[in-house]
């Protein structure tokens, strides 16, 4: 009876051992995956903000560059308005002469 009580403790102490040994490293894996998860969603939380803050700096040069150019262009818009106008003026003024010189008139 002894012999068979101590043949079942052996028995039940490997398969007892190796399923502590087992639930321990498993246990052991999840936490040290869980510690490389956050490490590097970290990392990648920092490459975020690096490319955030890049794309502001790049949105504030490009909202300059677009006032700066829409400003030239109303510049140019306005130029060609007077520059128009004044051709109408011009071109009236031809009018006029070529209507005296039809009717005579000198």
């Amino acid at each position: 009876m002894f012999e068979e009580a101590l043949k079942l403790f052996s028995d039940l102490g490997g398969t007892l051992g190796s399923l502590a040994f087992s639930f321990w490293l498993v246990r052991f894996l999840l936490i040290q995956f869980a510690e490389e998860r956050k490490l590097l969603k970290d990392e990648a939380f920092k490459e975020r903000q690096i490319w955030i803050e890049k794309d502001n700096t790049a949105d504030a040069k490009m909202l300059e560059l677009q006032k700066s150019s829409y400003n030239s262009l109303m510049n140019v818009i306005q130029e060609n308005n007077k520059v128009l106008g004044e051709l109408c003026i011009s071109l009236n003024d031809i009018k006029t002469i070529i209507q005296y010189r039809r009717e005579g008139k000198d």
